[in-house]
């Protein structure tokens, strides 16, 4: 998802987030099943300690593409409701 943003394709990402989440409800259901060694437990934590980073540099990138979103809609909304008091007919 991370090399998606830094791209740019933001058509891609809800898909890979679906995904993301079905794998993550995935380890949920069958972690109190497993136990893990040390070395095990170890790189657990560094892919965390990844995803958590990656999630944040994630989040700097699309966050203003959201806000950018936010602020488009708004725009349509006011021209929309401008359009609608002076009578503009739109098809």
């Amino acid at each position: 998802m991370l090399e998606l943003a830094r791209a740019k394709e933001w058509g891609r990402l809800p898909e890979l987030e679906a995904r993301c989440c079905t794998i993550v409800a995935r380890l949920r259901e069958i972690e109190p099943l497993t136990s893990l060694d040390e070395s095990q437990l170890e790189h657990a934590l560094h892919l965390l300690d990844r995803i958590r980073a990656e999630q944040a540099e994630l989040s700097g990138l699309v966050k203003p593409q959201l806000d950018d979103l936010v602020r488009r809609m708004g725009y349509l909304n006011q021209q929309k409701s401008l359009d609608r008091a002076y009578g503009v007919m739109t098809h």
